[in-house]
């Protein structure tokens, strides 16, 4: 289970249009190696229930959010991604 804690990453410092008084909270992204029935790859946040098993999961990056781990994924794999529907619903595309 160690390898599926979700770390936070906070970076100090003034930024434009950023809330929280300048504190930027990251989150640890994963993506799954193999695609669903339609094809798309699902993105997890690293604290997600239903995140698979290290070795079938290949790791984004700390990302600021969803939406850009998504992105990073399909640009990755060269391939459509989609997020999951417990842990990034928003940006599920099926």
């Amino acid at each position: 289970m160690a390898d599926r804690r979700w770390d936070v990453v906070q970076m100090s410092g003034v930024f434009n249009g950023c809330p929280n008084d300048g504190v930027i909270t990251m989150a640890e992204f994963y993506v799954e190696k193999n695609a669903q029935g339609n094809g798309d790859h699902v993105v997890h946040t690293a604290d997600c229930s239903l995140l698979p098993s290290k070795e079938t999961v290949h790791y984004l990056g700390s990302i600021s959010n969803a939406k850009s781990a998504v992105k990073k994924a399909a640009e990755l794999l060269r391939k459509q991604a989609s997020g999951c529907p417990h842990c990034t619903p928003a940006y599920q595309t099926t």
